[in-house]
């Protein structure tokens, strides 16, 4: 399989999953909110967000798994590569353990942290513990899905992920349908999946790893654990930072603000939440031939990837991002009837901005892991991220500003640190100009404000309120901005990489 080829597929089945979990969301969402309430919904991401507070620890080790057993397996050196696997599955075992107690010891002392409604207090109980377990599953055996991004396999990966969100919907549409409806179902279905990928995962490992033995207890090596551990620490830091950033806003809208409108937050923070991930797993499509390419030593072509990558993420992401900026009023107006559409479209489209100097860079932030980089910005993170939570707090202390100070805080510093740090620093990295990366964002820029504009010129030609215009208002933005910007913000080279992409879904060989 050629090279392009499969970085088409990895591409094409990270943007399917994305689309499939979005829809999923897009009918469950307002589905849980008419049934447990706006205020009993708002604790599903929040106690998702907690519980991700996890990944703090986590990250030091496993997020430079796939790095270190890649440079050993494409150095030939299959000993090594399967020590630092057994090892990271040591690791987890024993951070797996401790997580364990500490969901156990999170479920009595809850109600002491959050503004929870007494009418709720057991299913956020039970949302809490079977979360963690959740979360505890995935961190113990997620290594064992590790071939499918040795071998650049994401499509692989990608089809993992889709089958876990499938599973979860069903058991939630299931338990909804026999059983008295609560949030705490939710859950339920997330530990579902959760094991779903655990089995899924241990198919991967034996038909793509076979060679390598599952002895975490004899074949650990405390030395590469504490190299994982040197290396991962700024991975760590990040998430840190990550958590102030992004994931601490609905913990402080609880405690300083109020549970309903945290509830309120959390729906709106389904769309920037979803493109984060969207751009996440379009970008790590990338990441494992990056990754080879460096083990390889091939700098010159890992540039050229890189700012192919740039442009391709840039250029698909500039569409349902110019399309929600306009649109966002009218698609809250009629997803969820009974909210205020003004209030959450505004706070959307302040979530949203940023995204447009930050969403075609994502590609860039792999650079840091792959030329093991990473204390820079993850001090840089850090410090935005103290700032930002800092900020907040002075705002919601000295203003009657509530919730809007979060959101424009958060823009602010997105915009800024996005924009000025990550490419200048990812090109240091690759001992490039400073400049490398800015044509390629700019361009897709140019294309996310035309997307807009597209979208601006179609709302005033169509008019209406109804799910069939606005779908055909989306159609029509869609594909007028998406031509358009096939020239501007794509080359011919690009565009065949498209063709590609597209032809490489009609003859799909899992092989």
């Amino acid at each position: 399989m050629s090279e392009n080829r499969q970085l088409a597929r990895n591409v094409f089945f990270n943007c399917g999953t994305f689309f499939i979990n979005l829809c999923l969301s897009f009918f469950l969402s307002p589905y849980l909110i008419r049934t447990v309430g706006k205020e009993a919904y708002g604790f599903y991401p929040l106690i998702s967000n907690i519980i991700g507070y996890s990944s703090i620890i986590s990250s030091a080790i496993g997020s430079m798994a796939g790095r270190f057993i890649t440079m050993s397996y494409y150095k030939r050196d299959y000993k090594e590569a399967q020590s630092y696997f057994n090892s990271v599955f040591f690791s987890n075992i024993v951070l797996s353990a401790f997580f364990a107690v500490l969901t156990l010891v999170g479920i009595f002392i809850l109600p002491r942290i959050l503004q929870i409604p007494d009418y709720l207090l057991s299913d956020v109980k039970w949302m809490f513990g079977l979360s963690g377990f959740a979360m505890i599953i995935g961190l113990c055996f997620g290594i064992m899905g590790i071939g499918t991004y040795l071998k650049n396999r994401i499509d692989l990966s990608s089809m993992t992920d889709l089958g876990s969100h499938i599973v979860s919907a069903l058991v939630i549409i299931l338990l909804f349908a026999f059983f008295n409806p609560t949030v705490a179902y939710v859950s339920v279905a997330a530990l579902s999946a959760a094991v779903f990928t655990m089995v899924v995962n241990f198919h991967w490992k034996r038909r793509f790893l076979p060679e390598f033995s599952v002895r975490p207890f004899s074949d650990h090596s405390l030395p590469k654990i504490k190299q994982l551990i040197t290396s991962g620490i700024w991975n760590s830091v990040n998430q840190l930072s990550n958590v102030l950033l992004t994931q601490l806003d609905l913990l402080i809208s609880n405690i300083f603000i109020s549970a309903s409108v945290t509830g309120d937050y959390a729906l709106v923070k389904i769309i920037p939440n979803f493109m984060y991930s969207f751009l996440a797993v379009l970008s790590g499509s990338f990441t494992a031939s990056f990754n080879i390419l460096y083990a390889k030593g091939e700098l010159e072509k890992l540039t050229q990837e890189l700012q192919k990558a740039i442009k391709i993420v840039g250029y698909i992401a500039c569409l349902p991002l110019g399309f929600i900026l306009v649109f966002a009023k009218d698609f809250f107006s009629l997803w969820v009837p009974s909210a205020d559409a003004g209030f959450l479209a505004g706070l959307s489209f302040l979530t949203i901005l940023p995204m447009i100097f930050g969403a075609s860079i994502n590609p860039v932030f792999g650079v840091f892991t792959i030329t093991n980089k990473l204390r820079v910005p993850s001090l840089v993170l850090l410090g935005a991220g103290i700032l930002n939570t800092t900020a907040i707090f002075i705002l919601l202390k000295t203003t009657s500003l509530g919730i809007w100070a979060i959101v424009i805080v958060g823009a602010i510093q997105h915009a800024l640190r996005n924009f000025f740090f990550s490419p200048t620093y990812a090109a240091h990295c690759l001992k490039l100009k400073w400049y490398t990366f800015y044509a390629n964002i700019l361009r897709c820029c140019i294309g996310l404000g035309i997307t807009a504009g597209v979208g601006l010129l179609v709302k005033q030609i169509l008019s209406g309120d109804s799910w069939a215009l606005l779908i055909a208002e989306g159609i029509l933005v869609v594909m007028i901005s998406g031509a358009a910007n096939l020239f501007i913000v794509l080359k011919r080279s690009d565009r065949e990489y498209l063709v590609s992409w597209i032809k490489s879904h009609l003859a799909y060989d899992e092989n």
